[in-house]
């Protein structure tokens, strides 16, 4: 797909056999034999729809959290994202698809409303991206939000908005049209130019490096 590099998907749920799980403590009252969170190895868009469909749970509820993790092809991409108006485009254009697609789930819909407390609707500070952004400084704020910034972590953008749904089928849908609005929305910004440095810094011992992106 254009722009985007990798695609990873975390699913939230239970399991009848078991796999190889992570605790997530955000899910509760849900009865199955495993429970937990599984996460897929960065894949391509095509490769990412069959390893969901693969691996989708038996069972979820309101409690399970679909997470999509975005990379692209390179930093002036992410950069085009990082933006205040992009989780605000997110939103607007997943009601949109919920419409067009008839979907009833009230859990998409308490969450593109801001109901849910892991994905809240906490927007970019206007500024941070307008002079420059260090994309570090994002990964320290809180990640419960609509859009997680975590570059310096995963080099990734994580969509933190989609419910686990009841079918792996429309679960894979949704992550086809998180894929495409991100497409949509670098079309419509990608004449925005930024430069990039990375910086070295050591913290506790450990060297990293983080991405300086500037108008």
């Amino acid at each position: 797909m254009r722009y985007i590099y990798k695609v990873g998907v975390e699913l939230e749920g239970g399991w009848n056999r078991p796999k190889v799980l992570k605790h997530d403590g955000s899910i509760e009252n849900l009865e199955a034999f495993h429970i937990g969170e599984i996460a897929s190895k960065p894949r391509s868009p095509t490769e990412i729809k069959r390893w969901v469909m693969r691996n989708y749970p038996d069972r979820v509820n309101h409690t399970c959290g679909l997470h999509v993790h975005v990379s692209f092809r390179s930093a002036h991409l992410y950069a085009l994202c990082a933006v205040p108006d992009f989780p605000k485009f997110l939103v607007e254009e997943l009601k949109n698809w919920g419409e067009r697609r008839s979907i009833k789930n009230e859990c998409f819909w308490n969450r593109l409303a801001g109901g849910n407390r892991y994905c809240n609707h906490f927007p970019l500070h206007e500024g941070s991206i307008t002079t420059a952004i260090d994309v570090q400084i994002i990964d320290g704020g809180d990640r419960y939000t609509v859009v997680n910034y975590c570059y310096s972590k995963h080099g990734t953008i994580e969509v933190r908005v989609l419910p686990m749904f009841r079918s792996a089928r429309t679960a894979v849908l949704a992550i086809e049209e998180v894929l495409r609005i991100f497409v949509r929305f670098i079309d419509t910004n990608k004449k925005q130019k930024f430069s990039t440095r990375t910086n070295t810094i050591t913290l506790e011992g450990h060297e990293t490096s983080s991405v300086v992106l500037t108008v």
